[in-house]
């Protein structure tokens, strides 16, 4: 329920006081967190009849779920922590932001494809799609509690999004310089695939640091 997704499923008040688990808590967290970002990101670029109520709920879920990981983060300060553990702290906390950023993108591109003019030619809608798909294909992949998430294959995808999102800018303006495109619906259309270029570098530095927590988390102080 609604109810249930934006209540911290980890972050009990009997674990804050023992660092290592209290860690353990908040990394568990932060993937749920993740999790419905890519959700969010995933639907804003496939639905091309934008759910706006999912949206809104899945964002009001991470909202409240952010809050309670950064009051959660000030509670586990407040108790002695070993200083391998409290310097993993501000990460956990960059990696809630990375998600949350990503999530509200996705709610910047879900109203732009709603409301913009877009673009009428059929070969750019074509080198559109496939970019947004190529995104999509990074989102599903930057979950780093799946057994098969690469980080190194994340950041090679996010290397050839950036490439491609240059090339496909040029080409647009091309297009708009042709007047093949209407500048009105240019403009719009190159702050949307901006805002989707940002989207797969928000969740790919999500998954890399998150990754790195888990790896050099709190096992080691235990």
């Amino acid at each position: 329920s609604e109810e249930q997704m934006s209540r911290p499923r980890y972050l009990d008040r009997n674990v804050v006081a023992t660092p290592s688990l209290a860690m353990d808590a908040l990394f568990l967290e932060l993937g749920r967190i993740g999790e419905i970002s890519r959700r969010m990101c995933s639907r804003a670029l496939s639905d091309a009849r934008q759910n706006t109520t999912a949206q809104e709920r899945d964002r009001s879920a991470l909202n409240s779920l952010v809050d309670a990981v950064g009051e959660f983060g000030g509670q586990m300060r407040q108790n002695a922590m070993p200083e391998g553990l409290s310097n993993l702290l501000p990460n956990a906390l960059r990696v809630s932001r990375y998600y949350s950023e990503a999530a509200e993108l996705a709610q910047n591109v879900a109203a732009a494809r709603v409301t913009n003019l877009r673009i009428n030619n059929p070969e750019l809608i074509e080198t559109i799609r496939a970019f947004e798909v190529q995104v999509v294909g990074l989102v599903d992949r930057a979950d780093s509690r799946m057994p098969s998430y690469s980080e190194t294959e994340c950041r090679d995808r996010i290397q050839h999004i950036k490439d491609e999102y240059q090339a496909l800018k040029a080409r647009l303006l091309k297009a708009g310089a042709e007047g093949l495109v209407q500048v009105r619906s240019l403009v719009d259309e190159l702050d949307t695939l901006s805002n989707i270029r940002q989207i797969g570098e928000q969740i790919e530095k999500g998954s890399r640091y998150l990754a790195a927590l888990t790896k050099q988390g709190p096992a080691e102080d235990r």
